[in-house]
């Protein structure tokens, strides 16, 4: 996942942790940036369910 810093809405982060905890329910890897906002959401919901994320090593400018 991938996105700006920050989310400009909540339902925007509660759209990124619904669709990471299906990605890791249905045991796929969920890879998102270290940003907050909506890569920190798709992380958060990873975890909680127990699912396999990552954060992506992007080139940092």
């Amino acid at each position: 996942m991938v996105s700006a810093r920050s989310a400009s809405t909540s339902y925007g982060e509660h759209v990124a942790g619904q669709l990471a905890s299906d990605l890791a329910n249905a045991e796929r890897l969920v890879v998102a940036g270290g940003a907050y906002g909506i890569e920190g959401a798709a992380h958060r919901a990873a975890l909680a369910s127990g699912g396999r994320h990552d954060r992506g090593r992007g080139e940092r400018r």
